[in-house]
């Protein structure tokens, strides 16, 4: 109340010296909104650490969210181990005629996840606990310099968006490679392996999606605002 009655007397006096102290609340609203402006611009990224969580292997992450409704999920999920068989790669061509030619982008691509290099190499289905999929782009998982894969389980918009094209490109891997629970690749009758709760009652393509973008690195323009934020705010 007294601040407020000082800056009312001394915009009522409009005298030279008083100008800093009339500019400065202007200035101040000023700083503020754009602290605020720069937050609303890094929500995404605000909600991405607010909801994010780091599991000892994708088979762990398999056991906890398999079968459960994407607003139980965290929206992005580190696993120290996983491994990507890029090799089993499938999914969706879109194709269009151009200059006489026919030219085709990758749409959709799946590929299982496994809990290390050795049981991808093995392949059997019983182990393949997720699947990393790609929008625009042939599968290319980014691991982190300590081994562990990154990416979003929920909250991004193509993984919402596509997520039935997602699950055909994993239907297709599952024809594609033959893939089935209790067979190898030889056909002959896999060991029953340890399985989390639950996990082993679902079908392949049923197991959880991972879009294999890692969120630090696709939030470049959201941190660069969350950094601008912190500066207004805190002046």
């Amino acid at each position: 109340l007294c601040a407020a009655t000082l800056f009312e007397m001394t915009f009522a006096r409009r005298m030279r010296r008083d100008v800093p102290m009339m500019v400065c609340p202007v200035l101040g609203s000023i700083v503020a909104l754009l602290g605020a402006v720069s937050l609303i611009q890094a929500s995404e990224w605000v909600a991405v650490l607010l909801s994010s969580m780091t599991v000892d292997s994708v088979h762990t992450l398999c056991g906890r969210f398999a079968g459960r409704p994407l607003g139980a999920m965290p929206r992005a999920v580190c696993m120290r181990r996983a491994f990507v068989k890029t090799l089993w790669e499938a999914g969706e061509l879109k194709c269009e005629e151009a200059n006489g030619h026919t030219q085709c982008t990758p749409a959709f691509f799946a590929a299982p996840i496994f809990d290390d290099e050795s049981l991808a190499e093995a392949g059997l289905p019983e182990t393949i606990w997720a699947w990393a999929v790609t929008h625009g782009r042939r599968m290319s998982p980014n691991y982190r310099l300590d081994g562990s894969l990154c990416g979003y389980l929920s909250g991004y918009d193509d993984l919402d968006f596509y997520r039935g094209n997602f699950r055909l490109a994993v239907t297709r891997v599952i024809e594609k490679y033959h893939l089935a629970l209790g067979i190898q690749e030889d056909g002959t009758i896999a060991a029953q392996l340890a399985t989390p709760p639950g996990a082993d009652q679902l079908p392949l393509e049923a197991r959880p999606l991972l879009l294999a973008v890692d969120p630090v690195l696709s939030s470049g323009r959201e941190l660069a605002w969350l950094l601008a934020a912190t500066f207004f705010l805190c002046l």
